[in-house]
């Protein structure tokens, strides 16, 4: 069962800006609560980088990258080489340098 508590963060979001409350009908889980929770940083925070963190952190950053790379290579057959986006889980990972 869902909290009714776990609405309000995002409500308070979704008011500020003139939107309606989540739907909480059909919102039934703990999956789906966070899937729109996932949805309203998209949205929200759509260009302020945060996406890429989120998609590493849910450990989808691979199947979403791959996913778009493979549209874009239908969109842009002649531009962007046949070897791009092919992430895997290594490249993920950011250096860390040293002074």
């Amino acid at each position: 069962m869902i909290n009714a508590e776990s609405f309000d963060i995002p409500d308070q979001v979704r008011f500020r800006t003139g939107m309606q409350p989540l739907n909480r009908g059909s919102i039934t889980s703990h999956a789906l609560l966070r899937e729109a929770i996932e949805k309203e940083r998209w949205v929200e925070l759509a260009f302020e980088n945060h996406r890429w963190y989120d998609l590493v952190r849910t450990k989808v950053a691979v199947d979403v990258m791959n996913a778009h790379g493979a549209s874009e290579k239908i969109l842009k057959p002649t531009i962007i080489r046949p070897g791009a986006f092919n992430v895997t889980s290594n490249k993920l990972l950011r250096a860390i340098f040293y002074d």
